[in-house]
């Protein structure tokens, strides 16, 4: 679509876009054109998020009109806080589909009903090392218990320079209790030289007992291979 447009008395030009629609100066003339939309991008970190939406708004049409309620009070417990460091929060549908898809995720079962609990979990302090060519979890303060649920997502070797991952993950790894140290990838750092100094990234998020979900963390550990 495409228009001249002509301004009167209180409106005089316009630059820019509103409205789906922008406007710019052509010759002698403004011209308004709709606003072109790029394409749904098809990006790895997106796609987990809207293969969730796709898969569990169904279901969430199903529950009962309590359990949706339940859901929507079990929400306003907790705050969120976005990149720029502002709190919001999620309805209630928002916080099914968020608890849904890291259960489902994990191939795990987790109830249509909401956590019992009120807020987010307590995240464990976590430690990791790298030993004897093994990417280890050593410590995590206080300990998970075995009905709890710590998963990592742990990405190949970087530059120690990075302050996020930019590779491929490397493996994935659910625990549960064990003893710790418990070795994450064995053989980590196979195919660099050795002496160089590396990163690992190691993302993480912990679901607790009542299944509550808590926040993805990333952290590090530098080493020397």
């Amino acid at each position: 679509m495409c228009a001249v447009v002509q301004f009167g008395t209180i409106v005089t030009g316009m630059k820019g876009s509103v409205g789906g629609n922008t406007f710019s100066r052509g010759g002698s003339a403004s011209v308004m054109k709709r606003k072109p939309r790029s394409p749904d991008p098809i990006d790895v970190m997106q796609l987990p998020v809207k293969n969730a939406m796709a898969r569990f708004a169904p279901s969430w049409r199903l529950l009962s009109s309590t359990v949706r309620a339940n859901w929507a009070n079990y929400a306003l417990t907790v705050t969120l806080v976005n990149s720029l460091g502002q709190s919001y929060k999620l309805t209630g549908f928002q916080m099914f589909i968020r608890n849904q898809q890291f259960y489902a995720q994990r191939a795990a079962f987790v109830t249509a009903a909401p956590p019992t609990s009120t807020g987010l979990p307590v995240n464990p302090t976590l430690t990791f090392d790298y030993n004897a060519g093994n990417l280890r979890l050593v410590t995590a303060t206080p300990a998970v218990l075995g009905t709890d649920d710590l998963r990592m997502s742990i990405f190949t070797p970087s530059s120690p320079t990075l302050q996020s991952p930019k590779g491929m993950v490397k493996a994935n790894f659910r625990y549960q209790g064990a003893a710790l140290p418990v070795t994450l990838v064995a053989a980590y750092a196979t195919g660099f030289a050795a002496g160089l100094a590396l990163r690992a990234f190691i993302l993480w998020r912990f679901a607790d007992t009542n299944q509550r979900v808590g926040n993805p963390v990333l952290q590090f550990v530098d080493f020397t291979v």
